[in-house]
């Protein structure tokens, strides 16, 4: 099995990897607009609110808080602090960016089980330090998200854009009390820079047929089977280690009326992207504990797959309603099923955001 390499992972997850390979985006139309840079003495996430244009994704720092009217302290505290001296800047998604997310997904991102997981997007959103219009317009300059990842800047044919995800709506900048704002049309997906996808997504859902999967049924339980596959044996240590509990409960049998899809990353998945011991360290185990908890998805009501982390999922199935795909991963293989449920194989990692933006 061949897993394509890449680097640069969030410090939730605190791998080591020595290559880099960025994935490629969609096409990106949309040119910079030129102009002089703007001004607000506010801190950054209140400069941010105050921008209408940007009023979407000011609703998601705002909805860390809960039902408190304000950021969580780990933002409120962090970001918008104009006396201890440090500066940040915000590459801010407009709010047509979020035009092209599914209704469920802009929901589930705001609910308390995701809470995690939209820390880490806001987090890859925001930069160390105050970075300038000559910094944007330098090809291939680089620099670090809070969430840990490379923000890589490409200039071409008067288009800025960052890590060939999105585009920057406009050179110039708002110059904030403690750093800048720039405006970009995407959002960035941290975890596409890490764990890529080997699936055609420009294949229409259910236009194709295939053989249907070869099936092993199994005895035992989801727990049992996943214990005794050496190909797993990565994936099942670090779930057990990061949600003891969780693995507990897998030894239940899933209730009838119920099917629950188990999409497992194969060791080499892991090897590939280069996890140390410090992903199970307790500042990274809530991040890592929900991206391993991810792949168990519900698939009992085609169209309306869901994890079972509740973050909506796209399962692809072909005529014959096998499945070939989720998210980022293609179905290979075959799968090895107990009592209404079944545990298949893939070569990625799954990506909940992939395809959202």
């Amino acid at each position: 099995m061949k897993v394509t390499k890449h680097i640069y992972v969030p410090l939730a997850l605190i791998a080591t990897l020595t290559t880099s390979s960025l994935v490629t985006g969609s096409s990106l139309s949309r040119r910079p607009l030129l102009g002089r840079d703007g001004t607000d003495s506010s801190p950054l996430l209140t400069a941010i609110s105050n921008d209408p244009d940007l009023s979407t994704f000011y609703s998601l720092i705002k909805s860390t808080g809960g039902t408190s009217g304000i950021p969580a302290p780990s933002f409120e505290e962090r970001f918008n602090n104009l006396t201890d001296g440090r500066k940040f800047t915000a590459f801010a998604p407009v709010n047509s960016a979020f035009k092209t997310m599914k209704p469920e997904v802009l929901a589930a991102l705001t609910e308390p089980a995701s809470y995690v997981l939209l820390e880490a997007i806001l987090r890859a959103h925001i930069a160390e330090g105050e970075v300038t219009t000559e910094d944007v317009l330098a090809p291939g300059k680089s620099v670090k998200a809070i969430e840990g990842i490379p923000l890589t800047f490409s200039n071409a044919n008067n288009t800025v854009t960052i890590n060939n995800q999105t585009s920057l709506a406009s050179t110039s900048r708002t110059v904030v009390g403690n750093g800048a704002i720039f405006k970009i049309n995407k959002l960035i997906d941290l975890l596409a820079l890490i764990y890529g996808t080997d699936v055609d997504v420009n294949t229409p859902i259910g236009s194709t047929s295939q053989p249907p999967n070869e099936t092993s049924e199994g005895s035992g339980t989801i727990a049992s089977i996943l214990t005794s596959s050496p190909n797993l044996s990565t994936f099942t240590s670090l779930l057990n280690l990061t949600s003891p509990d969780f693995f507990y409960f897998l030894g239940a049998t899933v209730p009838d009326g119920k099917t629950l899809s188990i999409f497992a990353p194969s060791n080499g998945v892991f090897e590939a992207i280069g996890l140390t011991d410090k992903v199970v360290q307790p500042s990274n185990d809530p991040f890592t504990s929900y991206l391993l908890k991810y792949p168990f998805i519900d698939t009992s009501t085609p169209g309306q797959d869901k994890s079972i982390v509740k973050f909506p999922a796209t399962v692809r199935r072909d005529e014959g309603g096998n499945i070939t795909s989720v998210n980022n991963a293609a179905v290979k293989g075959e799968k090895t099923c107990v009592k209404n449920a079944c545990i298949y194989t893939v070569d990625r990692w799954l990506d909940p955001m992939f395809g959202s933006f």
